[in-house]
C-alpha cells in the first residue's frame, strides 16, 4: 500500500514586465551582478508559464516522486500542459471557456462550451 501526500514545494512571486503596471519598479543596475536580490528580481518577470515549468524542473531535478500538478485555470493552455506532460508530470486545472482554446471531443476540436452542450 502507498500513501500519497500533497505538500507545497515551491513558489514565486511574480511582477509585470510593464513598468507602468509594477508598483515598485526597479533597475537590474541598482543589485550587485550575483546579488540574490538581482536573481530574485530578475525571476520575477518570467512569465507564469515559464515559471510553473521551471518548478516542475526543480522538483524532478530534486527527485521529487510527482506524478501531478494541480494548478489554477490560468495555467488551462496547451503549451504549459504539453511541456509538463514531456516533463512526465499530468496536469489537472479547471478548464478555461474561451474560443481561442478549442478541446478535441469526439473526434473534432471544439470550444469547451460547444462540447458542453453537446454532452446535456
Amino acid at each position: 500500500m502507498t500513501n500519497n501526500t500533497t505538500i507545497p514545494y515551491n513558489f514565486n512571486l511574480l511582477s509585470s514586465n510593464n513598468a507602468k503596471n509594477a508598483i515598485n519598479d526597479f533597475n537590474l543596475e541598482d543589485f550587485g551582478n550575483n546579488s540574490h536580490a538581482r536573481k530574485v528580481r530578475e525571476k520575477s518577470k518570467t512569465g507564469m508559464i515559464e515559471a510553473a515549468l521551471e518548478m516542475i524542473k526543480a522538483a524532478k531535478t530534486d527527485e521529487l516522486p510527482i506524478d501531478y500538478v494541480l494548478a489554477d485555470s490560468w495555467f488551462a493552455v496547451p503549451k504549459f500542459y504539453f511541456n509538463a506532460k514531456n516533463a512526465g508530470v499530468n496536469v489537472i486545472t479547471m478548464l478555461k471557456n474561451t474560443t481561442k482554446i478549442h478541446y478535441l471531443f469526439t473526434n473534432k476540436y471544439v470550444p469547451l462550451q460547444e462540447s458542453n452542450d453537446a454532452a446535456t
